[in-house]
């Protein structure tokens, strides 16, 4: 049995299957993750692929996915509230 976690995930890998996803979603998609405690890996993953397939971010969303998905690197590490504020920089 998947966790809701898992499945939120699996839903998002999903969503990319539409590359022309809206940021608005994208937002909802990363502010779930956190409310699920979804580890800085999983949400590096997750960020990753829609940095590679994501076909229309703004300028910040972009800037925001990237940041993302550097989560698991050296240097890059930051706290929940820090990714919070990474995240809210999708829709501006």
């Amino acid at each position: 049995m998947l966790s809701e976690l898992s499945k939120h995930i699996e839903y998002m890998k999903w969503d990319l299957t539409d590359k022309n996803i809206p940021a608005e979603k994208v937002y909802l998609n990363f502010k779930k993750l956190l409310e699920l405690n979804a580890s800085d890996k999983q949400i590096a993953d997750i960020a990753f692929e829609y940095h590679n397939l994501w076909n229309e971010p703004t300028e910040s969303a972009y800037y925001a996915i990237y940041d993302l998905a550097l989560l698991e690197e050296e240097g890059f590490e930051r706290n929940r509230e820090e990714i919070s504020e990474i995240i809210e920089q999708i829709v501006l």
